[in-house]
């Protein structure tokens, strides 16, 4: 997807340092999310990318998968809400993703959102 889909320039981040990280801290792990609408909308989910760092002794390399990015074999997920929400611009959104690995060489994803300061 492009970056004009975005909903917000919000992002939320979760670092992985390979050099030290357990197998443990990469089987399941949670990423808080905050982030402020900028503009009114229909919300049908989120929009998930990843970055990887090389560091190697002569030179330092990004991977990138953004939507503002140059496009790669690799792609942006979408996490999908089950009902689409309608958002203004300044509401927040907060929540959790909560990452469990699966059989499948991948993760089971658990999103919970809320629409701060509503009952949604």
């Amino acid at each position: 997807f492009g970056p004009d889909i975005l909903l917000s320039s919000d992002r939320s981040t979760h670092n992985v340092d390979f050099r030290t990280c357990s197998v443990a801290q990469l089987q399941t792990f949670d990423i808080p999310l905050k982030f402020t609408i900028d503009k009114t909308a229909i919300m049908h989910g989120l929009g998930c990318w990843f970055d990887v760092d090389f560091l190697g002794t002569q030179a330092h390399v990004t991977l990138t998968t953004s939507p503002e990015s140059a496009g790669t074999h690799w792609y942006q997920c979408r996490l999908l809400l089950r009902q689409p929400i309608a958002v203004n611009a300044t509401q927040t959104v907060s929540g959790n993703l909560h990452f469990i690995a699966n059989s499948k060489i991948s993760y089971t994803i658990t999103m919970d959102l809320e629409l701060d300061g509503t009952t949604i």
